[in-house]
């Protein structure tokens, strides 16, 4: 069994602390079965600026492979391309780490690593990132799918030519309390943990625009 930790968030520029409440609540409608049988219950919602909310269900179990991939760049490679680790449902449009719009929906989160190639530089330190697919496209839980096929799906998001992208940094503290966290360029970030691995995901703000 997965166990979260998440923490408490900061919005860049002075805004209001958000709050984050945890509750037990079936996954959204909009969610197909394949997709809802393996998630938790567990819901967790983060305010954020006004009364906009994210609110997030991941996994019962996360889908670990066996040992370290992906190259330089990469921290998590324990996860397979296009890994299902959870969805998000957005109460309001939300701008991702390329500074996208994305409507407000549910969305399923998969795996990714931008390319390692000299039209994706820049966005980010690291080369890991969660792209938001939306929940109707996105059906089977076990899809093998190709970072082609992901790019195509998470464009039905972001209604570019890129994916909807939100971003992934490692976290270098093992965090034992909740606590108010930020990644190295201040931006707030959701931390996920499950035994020696935390994960960050980022809710506020973004890399530069040339990348992924």
């Amino acid at each position: 069994m997965l166990h979260l930790l998440f923490f408490a968030l900061i919005l860049v520029g002075g805004a209001s602390t958000p709050t984050l409440e945890v509750v037990e609540e079936a996954p959204p409608a909009a969610v197909s079965d394949g997709v809802h049988q393996t998630l938790s219950e567990q819901l967790f919602r983060i305010r954020l600026e006004g009364n906009s909310t994210a609110e997030f269900w991941f996994r019962r179990e996360m889908p670990v492979s066996g040992g370290q991939q992906g190259g330089l760049g990469v921290n998590f490679g324990v996860f397979e391309e296009g890994a299902l680790l959870g969805v998000v449902r957005l109460s309001d449009e939300w701008r991702d780490y390329k500074n996208t719009p994305v409507k407000a929906g549910v969305y399923c989160l998969r795996y990714s690593t931008q390319p390692a190639d000299g039209d994706h530089t820049g966005s980010s330190f690291y080369r890991d990132f969660l792209l938001l697919i939306p929940a109707a496209t996105d059906q089977d839980s076990e899809a093998q799918l190709t970072q082609g096929q992901l790019v195509d799906l998470s464009r039905k998001a972001s209604g570019t030519t890129h994916p909807a992208v939100m971003g992934l940094f490692p976290v270098w503290e093992q965090p034992d309390q909740d606590r108010v966290l930020k990644n190295e360029l201040d931006q707030p970030m959701l931390v996920l943990k499950w035994g020696d691995l935390a994960l960050g995901l980022v809710l506020s703000g973004h890399g530069e625009i040339e990348g992924y």
